[in-house]
């Protein structure tokens, strides 16, 4: 294409406007009058010197130090400086700097273009013979005089002084003039270039003892790129030594030229071409959440390269007739390939880095400017392809790149707009530079002199890596968003790049997903967990154990009541002889029809003395899902409360708990044995329970666990220790498998469990109180339910010795908060799905977690292990991103009666040590760290966790679906709420407010979504299944409003009423309702319920109890109950009538 070259326009300065804007800015006054009197407004002789230095700063011409003694008032200082400045010429600006210009207008207070270029000299340099070269540099090269005013002009002066300072350190004490030298360069490399002024440079020289001295070059990248510092140092060199008699003046500059370059309609074409169909983002493993705008700060990792790896580099290169550039670009690649894995997937396809190419023609070598263009280089990997292959695909899209160069970097945004974004990095967020130094020497004093590019602590790119090639080694960095990535996650990365790098160009005929993935044996080492003796007892007799040891001892505490080892050990064993003789055999399964209490606990532990499988029926979920489940598992009896019936299929029998009388268990337990109970022959591989979980096929699916599972948890592991001197809550669902561990923790350990009531569970005040008063030492709680405690009693746990948190992703506000308000001695990160008993990844919270942004869930406990594989079962390497498998001794059997799904979930160990090994495929995408410690990234279905419950939407959709007149229907997971929200979709004629009773009726609280909407039409993706992620764009926050209510029945009637709409309206994003609202019919949940709770302590200074939103739920009923407290309050405060 060719360029026309208009006549430049010529510019004068604003010269009135400068003058009387030093005038003000060192006499710290608004305004100035052209006529006004320098002296008269009190200005001093070294006010004066302070005026001339700013006006030769913004001018770019020499202006005397005494300039104010001659020309006092603006209007004489103008004139004159008219006459002195020749004026500027106004010039077109190009693509590239118009780019660069607007990026660095984004973020006007950030050094993040500017090139600071450090010398170190070993012996002694003319400072003034260089600064007279520098200077020539300026006075030769129009881009050194070259400025952009805030209008967005590009002017070039005739004539600009470059800023020099000189630090002499000389005579100060080695040691400490060079660390002031490296913290006034470090400062001075973190400085703003103005670019409205010339020269963007400025040259600081810093001398130091023993005849050395340090010269910092800082440039704007608008007037210069590589290629452009590289010709300004040789000339540098050659301008220096001329002024020292070591070298001849430098040659006359060669004007540029024009060149012949491609059509820019064949150009666009081509990037067209190349780009068509580029997905989004890559999904970078950021430790903090994705901003609007990515800062610039940043932070960089530097490492040498391995000479041998350099030279394998070399041939490689040469093997496959590339670069070196090449080389690295495909590393690059292929290491972004797999630790930027989209969601669901182990590695990504489609990998795109934006690389420089130099935009010169053969008329410009000798041109100092910006002509970079940064282009995207696109690639794709797919199972087979080898890093050979890579190269090969790299090398032609570079050589391409290369013929269609010139295509300006907006224009291809402007082609593909909906790959661009503010934060500055259209079509890519990553970026390489290789720099060739292996040329450069410069001996000015006789000794080389080393060259380096200090860091600016700002990132140009989330991720950009730079290899930097010198004569005798070669140095790595990796510069990273401070916004984005932790100091440690930019090491860990940095280390994770240079072993792919290594293991790439060693193996380049193997598959690149299998070339970065480490060596197997060291992937096992990493994530294996102490291997422990199985278990030789079953469950119940550990537990009669410690009742033959300390029969007195404290077993259980529900409310006021207290049973003992002793009498746990002899109700059950009545129980169970119960269960025997109504037929109940070993193998049988048994449903739990009963509450979190005493009971129950007494009814699991006889069901296994029996030799059978307890079912727990979480009793306040629909009884029809109950009945399900027992059909489902094929229970032979049911052990349930009074009132529980309706939970158990028909044709069950049943036997009502508590099932022993209370004076018959005392009576016996302190006889020499267990009364009525026959000896049921029970092994550890026997089942003890099945645990029914939520399942994407729409059927929740029964977990079968058994006891050898149960005893590699507890009582001890390498995350928990429990005693005879422990007391642990009972705070979960018997339904939920947290119960495992609080239940058989205790009594296994000797420990005394105490039962948390419902109403104290879900007051965060309460609760705090409870644990106080009972003495809890250790604590299970799920993430949701932390965050809602924390929220309103920050220092709730604070006296617990240890406290376990099931959850993947952290709240890390409320977890600072809760270490600062008061912390338990020990707090816990424990992973794992039900498949392998509750628990199968655990890591201690320190600072250093909160620090990096990010909690691992960590590393496997005793008796089990973690495999991180990638979609063909090979390990992943440290840094990558694969699905987790767990395996060992807390493997359940499988699924009940469904052979199919167990295999599928249950698969062969491809590294196992001995055969029949398995492995639990959990679909969790996760992060191997190279501490070994495992990072939680999201799922690959669409499975999310609601209070502590893994939850498949696919099974609520699926009873969705039976609701009459339901229509077409969708459930979707609004995963950036807090807590995770489940929403409802419908087309039906059914209004919203029936859809919500009918799944309250037919699923557990947990799984009823927060909302239900009412749509036209579900929107349809091409091939016509639901698109959920535009669902969820339509959707809002919103549910579908309830009509408003008159005036006078408005919830603003009085104060009270007036506080809990505005509480209403925050919790539960709604802006309409009326009097008869009910709080759960508008999306309430039992943590939305704890939250209400304490925004009303909050607000009242009063204490809501729980169990009254569940009981009166509507908005008039609660505000009557906020208003009775409020006055019972006042009144004993006194402050009532009366």
């Amino acid at each position: 294409m060719s360029v026309d070259h208009e006549p430049a326009a010529v510019d004068t300065p604003p010269y009135e406007e400068i003058v009387r804007a030093a005038f003000g800015q060192v006499l710290r006054r608004a305004e100035i009058a052209p006529d006004a009197d320098f002296f008269d407004l009190g200005g001093q002789s070294l006010q004066a010197v302070e005026v001339a230095l700013e006006l030769r700063r913004r001018i770019g011409v020499p202006v005397e130090m005494d300039l104010l003694f001659r020309y006092r008032r603006p209007v004489d200082l103008v004139a004159h400086l008219a006459r002195l400045a020749p004026p500027a010429r106004r010039v077109p600006i190009s693509p590239t700097e118009e780019r660069l210009l607007f990026l660095d207008r984004l973020h006007p207070d950030s050094p993040l273009y500017c090139v600071p270029v450090r010398y170190e000299f070993a012996g002694a340099v003319d400072a003034e013979a260089l600064r007279a070269a520098l200077q020539e540099l300026v006075d030769r090269h129009d881009a050194l005089r070259t400025c952009f005013p805030a209008d967005g002009r590009k002017l070039v002066r005739t004539a600009a002084t470059l800023p020099w300072t000189v630090v002499d350190l000389s005579g100060e004490e080695p040691d400490r003039a060079a660390a002031e030298s490296r913290r006034h360069l470090d400062a001075q490399a973190r400085r703003p270039v103005p670019t409205d002024v010339p020269p963007l440079a400025r040259a600081c020289l810093v001398t130091e003892p023993g005849d050395r001295a340090v010269l910092l070059l800082t440039l704007h990248h608008l007037i210069a790129d590589q290629h452009s510092l590289d010709l300004l140092d040789s000339q540098l060199q050659q301008a220096y030594g001329a002024r020292v008699g070591l070298a001849r003046e430098l040659p006359p500059v060669r004007r540029r030229g024009l060149a012949n370059r491609p059509d820019a309609a064949e150009s666009l074409a081509h990037w067209r071409d190349q780009l068509a169909g580029l997905g989004g983002r890559l999904a970078l493993p950021a430790d903090r959440p994705r901003p609007e705008v990515v800062g610039p700060a940043g932070a960089v990792v530097t490492a040498p390269l391995d000479p041998a790896l350099g030279t394998r580099l070399t041939d490689l290169a040469r093997d496959c007739a590339a670069s070196e550039f090449m080389v690295l670009l495909a590393a690059y690649t292929a290491f972004l390939s797999r630790v930027a894995a989209p969601e669901g997937t182990t590695h990504a396809s489609d990998v795109v880095v934006g690389a420089p190419f130099g935009g010169r023609t053969v008329d410009d070598e000798d041109t100092v400017g910006m002509f970079v263009n940064v282009l995207p280089v696109r690639a794709r990997i797919d199972a087979d392809t080898t890093f050979r292959d890579l190269v090969a695909q790299v090398r032609a899209q570079v050589s391409a790149a290369l013929a269609y160069q010139w295509t300006p970097l907006q224009e291809l945004v402007a082609e593909l707009a909906d790959a661009a974004g503010p934060d500055g990095h259209p079509l890519t967020q990553v970026g390489i530079s290789h720099v060739d130094d292996r040329g450069w020497r410069w001996a000015p004093a006789g000794a080389p002199a080393v060259r380096e590019v200090l860091s600016t602590g700002t990132a140009k790119f989330e991720l950009l890596w730079t290899v930097t090639t010198g004569t005798t080694s070669a140095t790595s960095a990796l510069e990273v968003a401070a916004d984005l990535f932790t100091p440690d996650r930019a090491r860990e990365l940095h280390a994770t790049l240079l072993a792919d790098l290594a293991r790439l160009s060693a193996t380049p005929d193997a598959p690149v997903v299998d070339a970065v993935a480490s060596d197997p044996s060291t992937a096992r080492e990493v994530v294996h967990g102490y291997v422990r003796q199985p278990a030789e007892l079953p469950v119940h007799e550990v537990v009669a154990l410690r009742a033959r040891a300390h029969p007195e001892a404290v077993a259980v505490r529900h409310g006021d009541r207290e049973l003992s080892y002793g009498a746990l050990d002899t109700a059950a064993a009545v129980l169970a002889g119960r269960l025997v003789a109504a037929g109940v055999r070993p193998g049988d399964r048994v449903a739990v029809a009963a509450a979190r209490g005493a009971d129950a606990v007494t009814a699991f532990l006889a069901v296994l003395r029996a030799g059978a499988a307890y079912v727990p029926v979480d009793v306040a979920q629909p009884p029809a899902r109950s009945r399900a489940i027992g059909r489902d598992s094929g229970v032979r009896l049911a052990l349930c409360e009074r009132g529980r019936e309706d939970h158990v299929p028909p044709g069950v029998p049943t036997i009502e708990l508590p099932g022993v009388p209370a004076g018959a268990a005392a009576g016996a337990a302190g006889a020499a044995g267990p009364v009525g109970s026959a000896h049921v022959p029970v092994t550890v591989r026997h089942p003890a329970y099945v645990m029914y979980t939520s399942g994407s096929t729409g059927a929740p699916k029964g977990v079968v666990v058994p006891h050898e599972a149960i005893l590699r948890l507890v009582p001890h592991s390498n995350f928990l220790r429990l005693g005879p001197d422990d007391v642990v809550a009972h705070l979960s669902n018997t339904a939920f498998d947290a119960a495992t561990l609080e239940i058989w923790g205790a009594l296994c350990a000797g420990a005394t469990l105490v039962v948390v009531p419902r109403e104290v569970a879900l007051s965060p005040y309460r609760l705090g109180r409870f644990l106080a008063e009972t003495g809890v030492s250790v604590m299970f709680t799920t993430n949701a339910l932390l965050n809602a405690i924390v929220t309103h009693v920050p220092d709730a746990f604070a006296r617990l010795r240890v406290l376990l948190v099931g959850g993947d992703q952290y709240a890390l506000a409320q977890i600072r908060r809760m270490l600062a308000a008061g912390a338990p001695e020990h707090l816990v990160n424990a992973y794992g799905p039900t498949e392998n008993t509750t628990f199968s990844a655990a890591h201690e919270v320190v600072p250093a977690d909160l620090d990096r942004g990010v909690i691992p869930i960590g590393g496997p406990i005793d008796g089990g292990y973690l495999r991180v594989l990638d979609d063909r079962l090979a390990p992943v390497a440290p840094g990558g991103t694969g699905e987790l498998y767990v395996g060992g001794q807390g493997l359940a059997d499988g699924y009940v009666g469904d052979p199919g799904r167990t295999c599928a979930a249950f698969v062969a160990d491809p590294f196992a040590d001995a055969p029949g090994q398995r492995l639990y495929r959990t679909g969790d995408l996760v992060r191997l760290r190279p501490d070994g410690d495992v990072v939680f990234l999201g799922r690959r279905d669409d499975q999310v966790k609601i209070s502590g419950f893994r939850v498949e939407p696919g099974e609520v959709e699926r009873v969705l679906g039976d609701c009459p007149q339901v229509g077409d229907h969708a459930v979707v997971a609004v995963t950036d709420a807090e807590p995770v929200e489940l929403v409802a979709v419908s087309t039906g004629p059914a209004e919203p407010s029936e859809v919500r009773e009918f799944l309250r009726a037919n699923l557990p609280a947990y799984m009823v979504p927060a909302r239900c909407h009412r749509l036209p039409a579900l929107p349809v993706t091409p091939n016509g299944k639901v698109d959920r992620a535009a669902l969820l764009a339509a959707l809002g926050r919103d549910p579908d409003p309830e009509p408003p209510v008159p005036d006078a029945a408005s919830p603003s009637g009085d104060q009270v009423a007036a506080g809990l709409a505005d509480i209403w309206r925050d919790l539960l994003g709604v802006t309409e309702f009326g009097a008869d609202s009910q709080f759960f019919a508008l999306g309430g949940t039992s943590i939305k319920a704890l939250h209400l709770v304490g925004a009303v302590h909050r607000r009242f200074g009063v204490d809501l109890r729980i169990v009254t939103v569940f009981r009166r739920p509507s908005f008039a009923d609660l505000a009557r109950e906020i208003a009775d407290l409020v006055r019972t309050e006042q009144r004993g405060n006194g402050d009532g009538p009366g």
